[in-house]
């Protein structure tokens, strides 16, 4: 089952959205980051 959340991240005052997919499936327990990984710059 394949769910997404948006969140925020928090850095000082500013905020980021954060998108977060989670799928929920049979087998051996895992984590996985996955997709680019970018800063904001002003």
């Amino acid at each position: 089952m394949l769910t997404i959340v948006k969140s925020l991240a928090l850095n000082g005052l500013e905020a980021y959205i954060v998108r977060v997919e989670v799928d929920v499936s049979r087998g051996l327990p895992g984590f996985e980051i996955v997709g680019p990984y970018s800063r904001h710059s002003s």
